[in-house]
């Protein structure tokens, strides 16, 4: 019982570290799926406007 305790308190740690460190990955990502969001959405209306 306690070792189960003690590995859930640290892979809640491990995790709360992991998502602090990846917020920035995931601020570049979420820029980069939006600006391919943009320019597929432009290449769209240049083909309707052609």
């Amino acid at each position: 019982m306690r070792g189960t305790r003690r590995k859930h308190v640290w892979s809640e740690s491990s995790m709360r570290t992991y998502t602090t460190t990846s917020s920035p990955y995931q601020i570049m990502l979420q820029h980069l799926s939006f600006s391919f969001k943009s320019i597929s959405f432009f290449f769209k209306l240049n083909v309707m406007v052609l």
